[in-house]
């Protein structure tokens, strides 16, 4: 009687061992995978990966600033609102400049990716 006892408790611990590591190894791939970025464009989702979006500003802004190497960090919310936040190493006096800036990357995601929602430049110093 032990012994089917002691058997059950074997099988008890190697199931919740390996639903313990399925569990684990499930979380690691879904962090490693990536984050998608998904918007809606008319009745059609999209997923952008958000490599494809740090690509697309990361050359944008070494052609405007090619003397400065910025730090880019994008962000979306959930009403689809994209956030660029960008760390220059050197103050840009004229404003007009990131005016341009923001319209012309609401331009490239609106023509490549078919985004429509806002976005946002934020710069830091």
């Amino acid at each position: 009687m032990y012994d089917a006892i002691a058997a059950y408790k074997e099988v008890f611990f190697y199931f919740s061992l390996s639903i313990l590591f399925t569990t684990v190894a499930l979380r690691v791939v879904i962090t490693l995978i990536g984050r998608y970025y998904r918007f809606t464009v008319g009745n059609a989702d999209v997923f952008v990966h958000l490599s494809i979006l740090h690509r697309y500003v990361e050359y944008y802004m070494h052609q405007v600033f090619p003397l400065q190497n910025p730090t880019i960090k994008i962000c979306l919310n959930r009403y689809n609102e994209i956030t660029i936040v960008l760390d220059l190493l050197k103050q840009i006096k004229e404003i007009q400049i990131f005016e341009q800036i923001e319209k012309d990357l609401s331009d490239l995601f609106s023509s490549y990716l078919g985004h429509q929602g806002t976005l946002f430049l934020e710069i830091i110093y």
